[in-house]
């Protein structure tokens, strides 16, 4: 049966000490071995253990030794990043959504991309520093170019529809041009197009 989740223990370091004398031979060839204990997740590490143990093993006559000068290695040594590879990757899947939902695909609209005469468009000014909002409807459309009469009130929070008392002002007109209509859109100036024979 295959393990899901537990715990392993990896060789993350070796040192040859031709200063350490073997307690058995007496030849100063002793190799170090520094091991740590994670815990992991389908194999995958996920972060290390407390646990951290050192083998000393003579290259010449092959005896375990060298638990005088353990601590030595245990402090010198670092735990490598891998061990926290379950870890990272679960980091990044969250940032990747959390940037993914700053950051939605521009949302699409066939009314933007083809304006007609008499739509009208929920409009946040762009210019002011306060959450400003006014309606616009198309007068004329002359090429890429297409104007707007605005209504005569603006608004601090976003209208579910018109004020009765509010209406398009004649003489507030505005140009835009066809591709700036569809940049407004995308980043969210123009909240809404409405056509007024759209069901």
């Amino acid at each position: 049966m295959v393990t899901i989740a537990g715990r392993r223990t990896s060789k993350i370091k070796s040192y040859d000490d031709h200063t350490a004398m073997c307690e058995n031979c007496h030849s100063a060839n002793v190799r170090f071995t520094v091991y740590r204990e994670y815990f992991h997740l389908y194999f995958v590490p996920i972060f290390p253990s407390d646990i951290k143990d050192v083998k000393g093993t003579c290259l010449n006559c092959g005896a375990r030794n060298g638990n005088r000068i353990k601590e030595e290695y245990l402090s010198k040594t670092r735990t490598p990043i891998y061990f926290y590879s379950g870890t990272l990757l679960f980091a990044s899947f969250i940032f990747l959504i959390i940037v993914f939902n700053l950051n939605p695909k521009p949302k699409e609209s066939p009314l933007i991309n083809d304006p007609q005469l008499g739509d009208v468009y929920l409009i946040k000014n762009e210019k002011s520093e306060k959450p400003e909002y006014y309606w616009g409807r198309v007068k004329e459309i002359k090429g890429e170019y297409v104007y707007l009469r605005k209504s005569a009130k603006t608004y601090e929070q976003i209208p579910s529809k018109m004020d009765p008392s509010d209406y398009f002002d004649y003489y507030n007109r505005t140009r835009f041009i066809k591709r700036e209509l569809i940049r407004m859109y995308e980043q969210g100036y123009i909240i809404s197009v409405k056509r007024p024979h759209d069901r």
